[in-house]
């Protein structure tokens, strides 16, 4: 008998029994991080949901109000550079983690992480953090606020711009495509753990996510 053999097949079965367990999705140091990044930049949420608009932008106009004159110039600056950012980290974390063949459930989490992260970080933090929100709720005309002459996109221009307009439609169909496996992987294991109790809260962030950024295609599109 080829006990040694039969050992090493008993241990590997094992091994991946253990990997499909609902827990053992957030054991992984990939998803740790990405979900760290995800939390960091929910933590900040309420931060820049606190800028107003630059006064000069109504009284000299988005295109000639001098923008390094701000006194939140600095504070806009580093949010808006860490939206921009931190979404690359967990997109790296997710191409790592599709290195190491993840099971459904991982591969699921991650993308919907990764997508969560650059709407929340490429379209959110600008509009928020440029006081668009604000605006919007005090019934100032977006069109006033031209977000080409504003943060992020005087640096980058079109290279923001274009991802900002699309991430939209891109979350949308996201979100369904993410729905439809999520059903049919909780189907699959038929159990409700952690991994599916993230996944309705990150529905849960989507539509919230959605609910405060108004007219920002509006916004974008100007």
């Amino acid at each position: 008998m080829n006990t040694s053999g039969d050992s090493v097949i008993l241990k590997t079965a094992a091994a991946d029994s253990n990997d499909q367990s609902a827990g053992s999705v957030f054991r992984h140091p990939e998803v740790i991080a990405a979900l760290a990044v995800a939390l960091l930049m929910i933590a900040l949420v309420p931060y820049a949901l606190s800028f107003d608009v630059y006064e000069r932008i109504y009284t000299d106009g988005a295109h000639k109000a001098p923008l390094a004159e701000d006194p939140q110039f600095a504070a806009r600056v580093c949010l808006i550079t860490l939206g921009l950012a931190l979404p690359f980290v967990s997109l790296s974390c997710f191409v790592a983690s599709v290195g190491r063949r993840p099971d459904g459930r991982r591969k699921i989490l991650m993308a919907a992480i990764v997508l969560y992260t650059f709407v929340l970080g490429w379209c959110c933090y600008p509009y928020w953090v440029n006081g668009v929100h604000r605006a919007t709720r005090d019934f100032v005309v977006c069109s006033g606020l031209d977000p080409k002459p504003l943060l992020p996109a005087i640096w980058f221009g079109d290279w923001w711009w274009t991802p900002a307009a699309l991430l939209p439609l891109v979350g949308f169909i996201g979100m369904i495509v993410l729905s439809v496996a999520t059903c049919r992987t909780a189907a699959k294991h038929r159990e409700i753990g952690p991994w599916l109790h993230v996944m309705i809260a990150w529905f849960f962030l989507m539509f919230l996510t959605a609910a405060f950024t108004p007219n920002y295609m509006t916004w974008i599109l100007d």
